[in-house]
């Protein structure tokens, strides 16, 4: 089933990010699998040594082929000097063996999801996180539809964070054609498509139907292709404000559900502000979220809560300046620099000095970290930018 187009419905366990989490919103575990190829993928390497700053370090030194690596990563929230919370992260390492041959490469990929079910524990909690960050050429949509079939009887929620291309062409579908044969078992030709028409919804599974045959064992071929008008998840991302602190993940998103007037709202990331409050990072049906935003606040609870449109900021992973990306970069000297000193040699993790924000140019706080005055200038300016942008249109 794995070479078939799967209708959305069928994704139950499943879906792909749009975008690469924060630190934040990385959770209890993640997943990276690394093909031979990744030394490649400098920019790529980079994005996610933002949130995994131990990543060049694993790759240099190489992953054993035989066994699943588990690393440790601990993180630490602050507003300016004061330290909010601390929060861990366990990252499960594999390798992956990638193969052009598609069978192959399923066999692989079915082995490795497998045996990293096997090492993390189920959670206790229903819907919980649990991302893969594929770092190799690895199909988006087998590997999807190889956690669904692993992953149905767990409680965990798969997230695969894709790049961009690779979330397109998982959404789009492969537009080849593909052959599906039913199986007489007995009946007649006549019956097998009477038995079709009735049991088989072709518009409901998104594709179309190219051609039917019957095969010289009398079986019934249909060749079917992906159809063109599938829709697209239309989403925004928000960050809401002021959440009471004894709420609940499941009872935030009953509350935005009820509020927003759906029961599609997915809240990616919770975490505790220092006036003992909670923020949220959630995406909303683009169309409704507009209002909400304009409006500037959202019932949560009992209490109505500010809420903005999430911002990011484009950001160069090879200086810690904003407004331009690291292959744009024009300084030479800003290799293996700390993200929390801003010194070279070292990474984060292995950091005993203090933050330094190379925008400010002084200490106390970071680069990305709301504390830093630039930063908190550039978010004010691209939200108003977007305002405008609503506005006019």
């Amino acid at each position: 089933m794995i070479e078939y187009e799967w209708p959305q419905e069928a994704y139950q366990k499943t879906e792909v990010m749009e975008e690469l989490p924060t630190p934040q919103e990385l959770g209890e575990s993640l997943a990276l699998i690394m093909g031979p190829n990744i030394k490649k993928d400098q920019d790529r390497v980079a994005e996610i040594t933002t949130i995994i700053p131990e990543l060049p370090k694993i790759i240099e030194r190489g992953v054993d082929d035989k066994k699943i690596e588990v690393v440790s990563k601990c993180s630490t929230i602050r507003y300016g000097n004061t330290k909010l919370i601390e929060e861990s992260c366990r990252i499960f390492i594999t390798p992956h063996e990638e193969s052009d041959n598609v069978e192959k490469d399923s066999k692989n990929l079915l082995e490795i999801i497998n045996r990293l079910k096997q090492e993390i524990t189920d959670p206790s909690e229903e819907g919980s996180d649990f991302k893969i960050i594929p770092l190799s050429d690895t199909s988006i949509g087998i590997l999807r539809k190889i956690c669904e079939a692993v992953f149905y009887n767990s409680k965990w929620k798969i997230k695969i964070v894709a790049k961009e291309k690779d979330k397109i062409q998982n959404e789009e579908g492969p537009k080849k054609s593909e052959k599906i044969i039913l199986k007489a078992g007995g009946r007649s030709y006549a019956d097998l498509l009477r038995d079709v028409r009735k049991n088989v919804d072709v518009n409901g599974l998104g594709v179309n139907v190219e051609r039917v045959k019957r095969t010289r064992n009398g079986d019934l071929l249909m060749e079917i292709k992906k159809a063109d008008h599938a829709i697209k998840k239309d989403v925004k991302t928000v960050h809401i404000l002021d959440i009471a602190g004894d709420l609940s993940k499941d009872e935030i998103i009953a509350s935005l559900n009820e509020s927003v007037g759906s029961r599609t709202v997915e809240v990616t990331s919770i975490r505790t502000t220092g006036d003992g409050n909670q923020a949220a990072i959630a995406k909303i049906d683009r169309r409704k979220a507009e209002g909400i935003i304009n409006e500037g606040k959202i019932k949560v609870g009992i209490s109505f809560c500010r809420i903005k449109e999430w911002v990011s900021i484009l950001r160069c992973y090879k200086c810690l300046q904003y407004g331009h990306r690291r292959n744009e970069c024009k300084e030479e000297d800003s290799k293996d620099r700390c993200f929390k000193c801003n010194k070279p040699g070292h990474l984060a993790k292995d950091c005993g000095g203090e933050d330094y924000c190379a925008t400010c140019k002084e200490g106390g706080h970071r680069a990305n970290q709301i504390a830093c005055p630039a930063f908190r200038k550039m978010v004010a300016l691209e939200r108003r930018r977007r305002t405008s942008e609503r506005t006019n249109y």
